[in-house]
This record gives structure tokens, C-alpha cells and sequence, in this order.
């Protein structure tokens, strides 16, 4: 059986990660589908009617009670989609960086002279640096990141294309990445942007064992392969129950 899919998108205007399902940004609520700020939920215009000078006051506090409960009826409704001014639930605290003690590739472009394009270089520090698929067809390819241990994985940092100056367009960068942890499986669609995305888990996964496969490419300017410059992993040790 194949593992369970989530499917995660990138804001457009901030690059925080959310769920497939939001219509709001959980963290600069902007809306989803074009990345403007989200507008006022329009509220129609209360019928205009003659009361009786005496009267006046108890149909005040009736609108404005029917009108506060219509507000509290949408942000509810709002919120079950993850919209509205609610605010999201807190990213899981204690997270820390891991350790990966190795990482593995389907295919790696050759050197061009002194600069490698090995899959260590996700590791190394480096932006400049990157991991360059040597297939020239870069969906179906992976990166395979091992642990020094089990631990509890809830984020990872990612820092698409090659960014090296001019050569982040040049090459190709990652559309949509598939992630493989736990037995599960994450579908990421990330931005063509420099600088580190920041990638959610909805809930935390025990592993020690994360592979990422490209499933769509940003195509480059010059060159067919497809880069990704260095991940991190955020969590913390894995502790049984007792």
C-alpha cells in the first residue's frame, strides 16, 4: 500500500508552507491563490425600516446582536478551512537542528573541473554549493538524507536551485518535491526564490531515514540539469514511550 499523501504549498508572498486545503496563509495571511492580503468578508446591508420612536433601541440591540452572531458564524466557518483572523495553531516547539550523518543520490552531474556537484554538498553550509542531478531528466530523481539517530522530524529547511549568482536561473530548480519519511509522504510545492523555505510537517514523523524526489522543475535558463543548494533537518531525539 502506498503511503498516505499530504499535500503542502508554499505562500506566494511570504514562503511559509501550508496545507493544500488553506485559502489563508497561516502565518502573514495573505490569500493563497494570489498571494494579495485577504479582503473583509462583505456583510449585506441591514433593511431600513421605520420604528416607532419608543422602539428604537430594542431594534439597535437586536441588529447588532444578529450581526455579531453572523461574524462569529463565518469565522467559525472560516476557521474549519484554516481562513478568517483566528489565529493557526503554534509550530511544535523543542525543534532543533539534526544531525545527518550521510546522504545519498539517484544520479549526480559530473565536476566541471574543481567544482563537484555531489550530494554532500546539501550538507556543507554552503549555498553556493549545490547538488546537480545527472539524468538531464530530473523527475524521478532523489536525495536520500540519513540520521545519525531516530528522532521526532517536524520541519526542513530547503534552498532550491543552484544559488550562485546568475547560475540560480540557468539551472533548474524544484516545482514539486516529494518527500518519503516515516511512511509517509509529503507533496511540496515550492517557489522558484533564493534563500531557505521553510517546510512543515503537519505532524511530527519518527525516522531516521528521509528521501526527497523531485516531481516537477522551474526549467533553467541555460542548462537541463535540476540543483538544490542544502536542506537542514529540524526535530528532536526520538524518545520511546514508556
Amino acid at each position: 500500500m502506498p503511503p498516505p499523501v499530504v499535500r503542502l504549498t508554499a505562500c506566494p508572498h511570504c514562503g511559509a508552507t501550508n496545507a493544500a486545503s488553506r485559502t489563508v496563509c497561516g502565518r502573514c495571511r495573505s490569500a493563497l491563490d494570489s498571494g494579495a492580503p485577504p479582503s473583509a468578508v462583505p456583510q449585506p446591508a441591514p433593511e431600513v425600516t421605520q420604528a416607532e420612536p419608543e422602539s428604537w433601541w430594542l431594534l439597535l440591540v437586536v441588529t447588532v446582536t444578529a450581526g455579531l452572531l453572523t461574524v462569529v458564524v463565518v469565522l467559525v466557518l472560516l476557521g474549519a478551512r484554516g481562513a478568517g483572523i483566528l489565529p493557526s495553531p503554534a509550530p511544535a516547539t523543542g525543534s532543533a537542528p539534526l544531525e545527518v550523518r550521510s546522504v545519498n543520490a539517484s544520479s549526480t552531474l559530473p565536476p566541471a573541473g574543481r567544482v563537484t556537484y555531489e550530494a554532500a554538498n546539501l550538507l556543507d553550509g554552503n549555498p553556493s554549493t549545490a547538488w546537480n542531478e545527472g539524468a538531464r531528466g530530473a523527475v524521478g530523481e532523489w536525495v536520500e538524507l540519513n540520521l545519525r539517530e531516530e528522532a521526532r522530524i517536524t520541519r526542513l529547511l530547503v534552498w532550491n536551485g543552484y544559488q550562485k549568482g546568475a547560475q540560480f536561473t540557468q539551472n533548474g530548480r524544484v516545482r514539486r518535491l516529494l518527500i518519503d519519511a516515516g511512511g509517509r509522504r509529503f507533496t511540496v510545492e515550492l517557489l522558484s526564490v533564493t534563500g531557505s523555505q521553510a517546510v512543515d510537517f503537519p505532524q511530527p514523523v519518527n525516522t531516521r531515514r528521509i528521501r526527497l524526489t523531485v516531481d516537477a522543475i522551474f526549467p533553467g535558463d541555460r542548462y537541463p540539469d535540476t540543483a538544490l543548494s542544502e536542506i537542514e533537518v529540524y526535530g528532536r531525539a526520538y524518545q520511546p514511550p514508556t
